[in-house]
């Protein structure tokens, strides 16, 4: 019964570092996505055309 007492103190010990490794990691992860479309500001990213490469190449 004392064990799982403190796993949950231990849990809520991990949230805080969950949160900042999703802010930093995770949410990053949609500039990624947007170099492989075409960008027109007035669509959602997820509504854009996909472009593949060609950003990347006009670039270079």
């Amino acid at each position: 019964m004392r064990y799982k007492k403190t796993s949950l103190h231990y849990h809520l010990m991990l949230i805080p570092g969950v949160l900042v490794l999703f802010v930093f990691s995770i949410v990053p992860m949609f500039g990624v996505v947007m170099a492989f479309q075409r960008f027109v500001p007035g669509k959602q990213i997820w509504k854009q055309e996909w472009n593949g490469l060609e950003n990347f190449t006009y670039m270079l």
